[in-house]
């Protein structure tokens, strides 16, 4: 998936074809997420930019104001607002989003999350670098070893190991 400034969202298919979607708002890409029912979750453009999700071949329009969307392996999806984190489903087949619980999740300066290779997420907030499973922290990795530099990119490999791109 590829967001353009001027040119819409293009997915680029592994038989080498693409195709071409016009999303109002959607600029560069910030943010890509398979969910555990294979819905793509897309964020475009900095600060509460337009945002989709792709579910059966058919890009659908994500309502509201949030930063990233990231989806936990077998859990659901993170949507970052500016005033924390939402978790919600979006079962299969049925159009709808659920929003899990009632109010968001404090998430103290989020600056960056990564969904993990097998489960949970990455949260760089606060100026620390934690992973999270179901909202339980499961790893604490400390403050920022970049500083106060930006992170534009981030992923876990194979062996859990995180690998972040300033």
């Amino acid at each position: 998936w590829v967001g353009t400034d001027n040119n819409g969202v293009w997915q680029f298919l592994k038989n080498g074809a693409t195709e071409q979607f016009a999303i109002e708002g959607a600029g560069p890409l910030d943010s890509a997420s398979e969910d555990a029912n294979g819905t793509i979750w897309l964020k475009f453009g900095k600060g509460g930019g337009a945002g989709a999700r792709y579910p059966n071949g058919k890009l659908l329009p994500v309502y509201g104001q949030f930063n990233f969307a990231v989806a936990e392996k077998n859990g659901p999806v993170w949507l970052a607002t500016d005033a924390g984190l939402l978790p919600i489903i979006a079962p299969p087949g049925s159009g709808a989003m659920i929003l899990q619980q009632a109010s968001p999740v404090p998430a103290n300066d989020l600056k960056f999350m990564v969904a993990g290779k097998t489960e949970g997420i990455w949260r760089f907030a606060g100026g620390r670098v934690t992973k999270w499973k179901d909202n339980r922290l499961e790893r604490d990795l400390g403050p920022y070893p970049w500083g106060d530099k930006q992170v534009m990119a981030a992923c876990e490999d194979h062996r859990g190991n995180l690998i972040v791109g300033t």
